[in-house]
């Protein structure tokens, strides 16, 4: 109840300072043309179609919207753009790099799913909590697809990039940690412990990369 009645107040309070600055309360892109970045003259498969090739391939009937090489564009924006491209996307990790963080991304999906099982009950709990943070980082994800939406095939140029997701980063901080309750609270603070470690050394590695990118 809370929680919701925080949301309405905070749309309330924008449509008052959106109306006296003079801007529009919900804005969306509008521009029209075939093939347009943008919402403008898209009907409503259009945008379910852009919206599930940037994760996956086309079902039969859907235009093929992305015509060049490599995997869906999900990989570039949610793996590489999130993990390790940096530089104005000039210096990516090396791959190998990539397929590591894809496979311990992986695991903790698993783990995440076993700890919805194991943990039913604290689950349904926090479950207010939990959709809230479910809605705030598929709203993030939904809303910056839709700001790039196309509507005809194009060449392997991808608008969105990983940074524009990180407003959602703390749904993803939860889900990491909780993914730890998959091995048992005995092990969880142990896996967590060492996931925050990784991710510190990940960092520190990345610094060493980009300086190394830069100055060598």
């Amino acid at each position: 109840v809370v929680m919701a009645g925080s949301f309405v107040g905070i749309m309330l309070v924008w449509a008052l300072v959106a109306h006296l600055v003079g801007r529009p309360f919900l804005h969306l892109p509008n521009t029209p043309g075939p093939g347009a970045v943008g919402g403008g003259g898209a009907t409503l498969g259009d945008k379910i179609s852009y919206l599930w090739q940037v994760f996956l391939p086309p079902l039969p009937g859907m235009t093929d919207l992305y015509v060049g090489p490599g995997r869906v564009p999900a990989y570039t924006i949610y793996l590489k753009e999130i993990w390790g491209t940096f530089g104005w996307v000039s210096l990516p990790f090396p791959e190998r790099v990539f397929n590591v963080i894809l496979a311990v991304l992986a695991a903790l999906a698993v783990l995440g799913i076993v700890t919805l099982v194991r943990e039913r009950k604290a689950v349904r709990d926090r479950l207010p909590e939990l959709i809230v943070l479910a809605v705030a980082a598929i709203g993030v994800s939904v809303s910056v697809h839709l700001a790039f939406l196309r509507t005809a095939p194009f060449a392997a140029n991808i608008g969105e990039q990983g940074r524009y997701m990180f407003p959602a980063i703390t749904t993803a901080a939860v889900f990491g940690i909780g993914a730890c309750y998959g091995v048992g609270r005995r092990y969880a603070p142990v896996l967590a412990t060492g996931l925050v470690t990784a991710m510190m050394l990940l960092s520190f590695g990345a610094q060493l990369f980009v300086f190394a990118g830069y100055f060598t």
